[in-house]
């Protein structure tokens, strides 16, 4: 699951504040007060979220907005937030779908000092498939999105109620030779990926490129899972790619394909 990191802006010129404070959900103590440019919060708080603020993780179970006052002033919230790991949201799951854990090593093959620390809620969250592969995809994505509308009307904040377990057959392997994917893209260096904190992911990879961060795993120079680290929009390197390629982008958490 992607955190947040959340920074106190620097004033510029008549940016659109948001003032928050942030209160314990289990306790009830006022924690402290920040502001920020709306555009470094989330604009809707409609999923699990974890926010990064001055260098402490917090996870948001309730959102209150206060008022919205004139163009210059801040609109204010109330975030209830408490230690990730720390509140029973009686067995709810911070994402809709995921995979199972990959093969780690302790000694992983690409020797570098370039590491990816991602978490199991994270790990290949938004994917690049054979354009062969649409019919599997889209029965995993009709499965998910059948859970995002059954937690229609509720606090999604607290999480959702089941998550899909997604398994991939030979036909999601993008096969794609490594060196010239690397080559294409304009990848410099490779890294390897730290998995949940417990080793490193077996065959895996990671290196960043243009806007994106890419990742996956590679067995004999050719790319058997391949996903991106975070993702905002389809720009012209992720359209060029997806063309170059023949793939298609999806984002599993959203149940959507999105090229």
């Amino acid at each position: 699951m992607k955190i947040l990191n959340v920074v106190d802006s620097l004033s510029t010129l008549f940016p659109k504040k948001v003032r928050i404070q942030l209160i314990h959900a289990v306790s009830g103590l006022k924690l402290s007060f920040h502001t920020f440019n709306s555009a470094e919060i989330p604009q809707f708080f409609n999923k699990p979220t974890l926010l990064n603020i001055d260098n402490k993780i917090w996870r948001v179970t309730e959102m209150q907005i206060l008022k919205e006052e004139s163009y210059f002033s801040c609109k204010k919230i109330v975030l209830y937030v408490v230690e990730p790991g720390s509140h029973d949201v009686g067995n709810k799951h911070l994402v809709p779908t995921k995979m199972s854990a990959p093969p780690l090593t302790q000694s992983p093959a690409i020797q570098s000092d370039i590491t990816l620390n991602i978490s199991k809620d994270e790990w290949l969250q938004i994917g690049l498939f054979p354009t062969s592969a649409l019919p599997l995809i889209q029965a995993m994505t009709d499965s998910i999105l059948s859970i995002l509308e059954s937690s229609n009307n509720q606090n999604m904040l607290l999480g959702y109620a089941a998550c899909y377990e997604r398994e991939y057959t030979t036909i999601c392997n993008p096969q794609l030779d490594f060196a010239q994917f690397t080559h294409f893209v304009g990848a410099s260096s490779i890294g390897t990926i730290s998995f949940d904190d417990a080793g490193f992911v077996r065959d895996g990879f990671s290196f960043s490129a243009g806007n994106h961060t890419y990742y996956g795993q590679v067995e004999n120079n050719q790319i058997t899972t391949l996903a991106l680290y975070q993702f905002e929009y389809i720009d012209e390197e992720l359209f060029d790619i997806v063309n170059r390629y023949d793939l298609l982008l999806v984002n599993w958490c959203g149940a959507a394909i999105l090229a």
